[in-house]
């Protein structure tokens, strides 16, 4: 890897990151309103949280850090993979709650931190194609 593609690749964190902000804001409220408010269970609510802030990311990450065009196939590779996510999160989840007790909120923003990496390096090689990304900008190296 180029310097040119290495500083490319830490500007797409960063920009990852923070879209991974938003939607950690916005699921965040979500599981806190769904398991506060609502009375669902700790786990049934951050899996709804957990699936709405992914669409949101999947839309802003595929327009502002990707820079690619939104398709049904990234979705579908997006989804694959959160689907995944989310069930070992729910597992670490539970495990850090009740194993470990540890407060809901601050298990979820735990694993949100640890999983940030881990993520940003999975989806741009799975749901945004590093490929696609260098056909949509003409680059040439990897």
């Amino acid at each position: 890897m180029n310097a040119r593609s290495a500083l490319q690749m830490a500007a797409q964190l960063v920009r990852f990151a923070a879209v991974g902000l938003i939607c950690l804001a916005v699921s965040t409220a979500a599981l806190a309103a769904l398991h506060d408010l609502a009375g669902l269970y700790y786990l049934v609510a951050f899996g709804i949280a957990f699936c709405l802030g992914n669409v949101l990311g999947y839309v802003l990450n595929g327009r502002f850090t990707f820079t690619v065009r939104v398709t049904r196939l990234g979705l579908s590779r997006y989804l694959l993979l959160n689907v995944i996510l989310l069930a070992v999160n729910s597992i670490l989840m539970k495990a850090l709650v009740d194993g470990a007790h540890i407060w809901y909120i601050g298990a979820s923003l735990l694993l949100a931190l640890v999983n940030t990496p881990l993520t940003f390096l999975l989806h741009r090689t799975f749901s945004y194609s590093a490929a696609s990304i260098r056909r949509q900008h003409g680059a040439t190296t990897s």
